[in-house]
């Protein structure tokens, strides 16, 4: 039995990267020993359930991670989100990641903490366990979630949650606002993220059961989906062991240690290039104005669809955008009653707006959702080119343009019709674009 039991844990450390330690050895016997009696299996049986089974080794998984956790542990990190990270960014929604979630303790400490301070958060919470996921969006929790440490922010729990003898029940509103999913950290593939997108990454109490490899290889996917001045919160113990590396850069701010993303050394050469004015020549603004503008085109797909009220409001929010009052803009935009079948549209404003107030992270969300819902939308794709042309991300630029004139070129071989404008236009003005930029990127990549 020992021998077999080696020899699962050699399976679970090849599944999920975690390094079982001797005192965790024990419970796992102990639990292989009772789903065997459970399910009247023989030691070699019950191994080959494992193999055909994906929900048995699930549970397995499950009983072999680490659940250790509490609301506002280690006080001393959300002093810092306090005073010093959370005002920083309080002029747009802070996007995090909490990569390691547990019970979700953690996420809604920081969630209860940016809603006392007013900051808009937009949080993903993760794990490999799922029964902590589960557990997690019950909402319910005991007084063993509460410990001296955090102990004064505690209060900012309490409100937004309800207590009835003794049990704490998060209201399921709060709940709701939580991206939560199963994630398994020890992956071939890419992380299911659009790159750049969170401002904080949490994955504390993590790398302690990883392998040097695994997180030099884990570093990379998350210095992949970070912001260019994103941080990531680890303990102290785990910073202190994480060597010196292209990724990140370790910082001090008082008594806590993070990790700040450093600058890829592809963009850095990309914008110390001489003709990195040229690359950036055609600003949407200059496009907008042009006699054949993208706007025109813009208003003669919307109108297909669209109200004569719909219609006054689309202008509107252009000529906000155009004479540069975009408070205006977003608010005239958030008093439209977007439907289902026009949400391309939303994304589409919203991004053209972050686009001009320079929220480039934004803006390239935006106009990813708005191209990812309706695929033949050219505005859509075109716009998030030219913001990934001015990020620097010149292959994805490359890719979005060629995606534009492709649409754009069918459009004119099938005669205007599987496009339904009600106004006519000419193409070749925007084909043009794509060219004129895919030929720029191609000349500065060296394709």
């Amino acid at each position: 039995m020992d021998k077999l039991s080696d020899s699962l844990i050699g399976k679970i450390q090849g599944k999920t990267g975690i390094i079982i330690t001797e005192a965790l050895q024990p419970a796992i016997h102990e639990f292989i020993n009772r789903r065997m009696k459970e399910l009247n299996l023989s030691a070699e049986s019950y191994s080959t359930r494992l193999e055909d089974d994906d929900t048995e080794m699930e549970l397995l998984v499950n009983a072999s991670t680490v659940n250790e956790t509490y609301f506002f542990r280690d006080e001393a990190h959300y002093e810092f989100l306090q005073n010093n990270f959370f005002p920083s960014r309080s002029m747009s929604t802070v996007h995090i990641w909490c990569g390691a979630c547990s019970t979700g303790e953690e996420p809604l400490s920081i969630h209860a903490l940016a809603k006392q301070m007013g900051i808009e958060t937009e949080i993903t919470a993760t794990d490999i366990n799922t029964e902590v996921l589960a557990f997690f969006k019950k909402g319910i929790y005991s007084k063993k979630s509460f410990r001296a440490d955090g102990q004064k922010y505690h209060r900012y729990i309490r409100c937004i949650s309800t207590e009835t003898d003794g049990t704490i029940k998060i209201n399921p509103e709060e709940i709701r606002k939580f991206h939560i999913s199963f994630l398994n950290l020890n992956r071939e593939t890419p992380l299911p993220f659009v790159m750049d997108s969170f401002d904080l990454i949490i994955l504390r109490n993590v790398f302690i059961y990883f392998s040097s490899d695994l997180i030099m290889k884990i570093l990379g996917q998350l210095w992949s989906v970070l912001k260019v001045d994103g941080i990531l919160l680890l303990t102290t113990n785990e910073i202190a062991a994480v060597p010196e590396n292209a990724y990140f850069e370790k910082k001090r701010d008082g008594d806590i240690y993070y990790l700040q993303k450093k600058k890829h050394i592809r963009e850095r050469s990309i914008a110390s290039k001489e003709d990195k004015e040229d690359m950036h020549s055609t600003d949407l603004r200059k496009i907008f104005t042009e006699k054949k503008s993208i706007e025109k085109d813009f208003l003669s797909e919307l109108k297909f669809n669209s109200s004569k009220a719909e219609m006054t409001s689309y202008k509107d929010i252009l000529k906000y955008i155009d004479r540069e009052n975009y408070r205006k803009a977003e608010d005239l935009l958030s008093k439209i009653d977007f439907s289902s079948s026009n949400l391309e549209y939303m994304y589409l404003f919203t991004g053209i707006i972050k686009y001009q107030v320079e929220d480039y992270h934004e803006a390239e969300i935006n106009f990813y959702k708005s191209s990812s819902l309706n695929q033949k939308f050219w505005p859509a794709s075109i716009m998030l080119a030219f913001t990934y042309k001015h990020i620097g991300k010149l292959q994805k630029a490359l890719v979005s343009f060629e995606q534009s004139l492709n649409i754009l070129m069918e459009y004119v071989k099938n005669e205007k019709s599987c496009y339904n404008f009600t106004i006519d236009f000419d193409p070749v003005y925007i084909i043009n674009i794509c060219k004129k930029n895919m030929d720029e990127i191609r000349r500065i990549i060296g394709e």
